[in-house]
């Protein structure tokens, strides 16, 4: 998704975020994404979300905020097969979409 591979620029990212997460979520390896920076917070703050098939789901305000991430959320597509879990957790988190 982010074409990025080095670590070091590269954050482990929850899908719920822990402070709404339940004692389970907390310990579901599933509840993860790893993305740069930039997908981070624009994740974070409901900007980006993913459908099932790993298809970037971009929010209307995303082209106001990062007309440059907003051209690369219609192009990218995550390149992992994610399992049911990670699914859920991503169906749960909270969005602006």
């Amino acid at each position: 998704m982010t074409g990025i591979s080095e670590p070091e620029l590269l954050r482990a990212s929850h899908i719920v975020p822990w402070a709404d997460c339940t004692d389970a979520q907390r310990l579901d390896v599933h509840n993860g994404l790893l993305l740069s920076a930039l997908w981070d917070a624009a994740f974070d703050r409901g900007l980006v979300s993913l459908a099932d098939d790993g298809t970037i789901l971009a929010s209307s305000q995303l082209g106001k905020i990062s007309p440059v991430l907003k051209a690369r959320s219609t192009s990218a597509r995550a390149s992992v097969t994610r399992p049911a879990s990670n699914r859920a957790s991503v169906k749960a988190a909270p969005k602006n979409l």
